[in-house]
């Protein structure tokens, strides 16, 4: 399914299916890991295991929010599997804010083009979106056995 975004400023676009989403989630663990990623489709029922949630929002030709929601478990699981491929220390937070920033540049890069689409600075914040709110675009999927979830809105 195609979603469609107009503005007078840029051309009509489509939106990422779920598969789009979960194969950049995907790529980008693979720079530093090669963890098993299993896709279970759009991220439709709310969870209440996944209880840390990195949100990402950004304004540029059209303002988007990413939301990755996981368990604690996961976050534990990503910084160990990290921290062994790291030249340095690896934060935490740092890790966890890394993710989604540069999951969101990537995604914009892929279905909105630089020549396209400008982007503005991105900020890490609580999304303020209730996570069964109607969003473009979903995934959910097990790294390793840890449930994530990724939800797009545009405005």
């Amino acid at each position: 399914m195609f979603y469609q975004l107009s503005a007078p400023e840029m051309p009509a676009t489509v939106f990422p299916r779920f598969m789009d989403m979960a194969k950049i989630f995907e790529k980008l663990l693979g720079y530093w890991s090669e963890p098993r990623v299993e896709y279970l489709g759009s991220a439709a029922d709310y969870d209440p295991a996944l209880s840390v949630e990195k949100t990402i929002k950004w304004n540029g030709s059209f303002q988007g929010t990413v939301s990755f929601r996981f368990s604690r478990k996961f976050q534990f699981w990503l910084l160990n599997r990290m921290e062994s491929r790291a030249k340095g220390p690896l934060a935490e937070m740092d890790l966890m804010d890394e993710i989604p920033s540069t999951f969101c540049v990537q995604l914009v890069d892929r279905f909105w083009g630089r020549e396209v689409f400008k982007m503005g600075p991105l900020t890490s914040r609580g999304s303020g979106k209730n996570p069964m709110e109607k969003t473009q675009s979903s995934c959910a999927v097990l790294v390793d056995g840890h449930r994530v979830e990724i939800r797009l809105w545009v405005d």
